[in-house]
């Protein structure tokens, strides 16, 4: 019978594999280190830490939360599976407008999805802005 401890080191290997990864390029892409790596890949060492499973996630391309999830005995949500909702799709145009309200026309953006880092702001963070942007002045119009 394998562990979870075994399982979740079974599936961030895989993982890591699928994606092609070094362990060097997974502490390159904001991961842990190659050592603690290699001790969750054997599911050795202590329980990961919160941190370490945010950084699993962010290295792996997975969605937040997955990491943790995984060491639960769930499946993994990777990002390119991310689906927006429609609360994502509201807040999302709340933000556009509340920007374009402030003078705010061009937005750089690198992709549709969230950053190939795989971080995102958290909706909460999001809610704050627009109400903060909301909250100020009127700005000049653009010409």
């Amino acid at each position: 019978m394998t562990s979870r401890r075994q399982r979740f080191g079974m599936i961030v290997r895989a993982r890591r594999a699928r994606l092609g990864m070094t362990h060097d390029d997974v502490r390159a892409a904001g991961g842990p280190s190659d050592r603690l790596m290699t001790k969750i890949e054997h599911g050795q060492g202590p329980e990961p830490s919160p941190s370490t499973l945010r950084k699993i996630d962010c290295a792996l391309r997975w969605q937040p939360g997955s990491a943790a999830a995984v060491l639960g005995g769930e499946d993994p949500r990777p990002l390119e599976d991310a689906r927006p909702t429609r609360a994502d799709i509201d807040r999302h145009d709340r933000l556009l407008s509340a920007l374009e309200r402030r003078g705010v026309t061009h937005i750089a953006m690198r992709g549709a999805g969230p950053a190939d880092d795989g971080h995102t702001l958290a909706p909460e963070l999001v809610e704050e802005i627009i109400a903060l942007l909301n909250e100020l002045p009127m700005g000049p119009r653009p010409t």
